[in-house]
């Protein structure tokens, strides 16, 4: 009897060793593995919690960066350059940080772009920007499609009929 109870311990292990393996894979498809050197620069997300009261608005950016890893203190903690300011500790799980890139540029936001013409703006839109797209070949309707802002479509709602 003992050598049966014994036998059926070994195999419920084994099963519950191949569910957690099953178990493993799936989470790890989803999981973001970062390992980070000293003096990488990275994007630290920041949340009210670190943050004494009255400190962190709703409307603060969520990431603050990029700052600079000064030690690594485990297999998912790492001691982050910040500002004395900021009244926060410099521990920070590996979760709450994301690379930085140095070809990260700012995006040239214009906001005189038209979404009508890829990479065309609003601005200088006189006498001979018209004449130039005129001489473009564009239709009148074209040329009132890059000229006027979009009209907003009112449908009516479907009705069920008998």
């Amino acid at each position: 009897m003992a050598a049966h109870i014994k036998e059926l311990h070994s195999q419920v292990r084994k099963k519950l060793d191949e569910s957690n393996k099953k178990y493993k894979l799936a989470a790890d498809k989803h999981r973001r593995s970062s390992e980070f050197q000293e003096g990488d620069l990275v994007w630290v997300n920041l949340s009210k919690e670190r943050f004494p009261r009255g400190k962190f608005g709703k409307l603060q950016d969520r990431a603050y960066g990029p700052c600079r890893i000064l030690k690594r203190l485990g297999a998912n903690a790492y001691q982050i350059e910040l500002p004395a300011d900021m009244e926060v500790s410099t521990t920070f799980n590996v979760a709450d940080l994301q690379p930085y890139y140095a070809d990260d540029k700012e995006q040239d936001f214009d906001s005189m772009s038209s979404h009508f013409q890829p990479g065309g703006t609003d601005e200088g839109s006189s006498e001979e920007s018209h004449r130039e797209l005129k001489s473009k070949g564009a239709s009148s309707n074209e040329y009132s499609i890059a000229k006027e802002r979009p009209r907003r479509v009112v449908t009516k709602p479907i009705r069920f009929q008998d």
